[in-house]
């Protein structure tokens, strides 16, 4: 008969010799994801711009709307195409499970999703870097 998990023992899954990523690298990936990010809402609102796409009644509804939608496919795509976005590409880090195998699509929409919790970019700076949506999705951020 195997042991019932206590609520301590769900925040706490066994890490495999695994080299998480430091503070400082995290903070990296957060600050060049957001301008990446930027840039890429940026280039969207333009090219909608241009075609004629945007009512101006509606301008800041439609950049919020563009905005999130932009914000979670970056993080999706990029993580289940490469297992990184263009930040970890540069620190040289990548997103894997708890276990080290690779993330699948529902782990990584699921770690998308919590990123909107207000705060939650700072929940990484702690005595162990590993962030809210590391812990709630089961991955982790590791040297790569």
């Amino acid at each position: 008969m195997e042991p019932v998990p206590t609520p301590s023992s769900f925040n706490h899954v066994p890490t495999p010799s695994l080299k998480i990523a430091s503070s400082s690298k995290r903070l990296a990936n957060l600050i060049l994801d957001g301008i990446f990010f930027r840039v890429i809402v940026f280039i969207i609102m333009s090219f909608l711009s241009a075609v004629g796409n945007l009512d101006d009644n509606f301008f800041v509804i439609q950049t919020v709307w563009t905005s999130l939608a932009s914000y979670f496919a970056y993080y999706v795509i990029m993580e289940v195409s490469c297992g990184r976005t263009l930040a970890k590409f540069i620190t040289r880090t990548k997103v894997v499970m708890a276990d080290g195998s690779s993330p699948d699509l529902m782990h990584l929409l699921g770690r998308t999703a919590v990123r909107f919790i207000p705060f939650e970019a700072f929940s990484f700076f702690g005595s162990r870097p590993v962030g809210w949506h590391d812990r709630f999705s089961g991955t982790r951020v590791i040297e790569s």
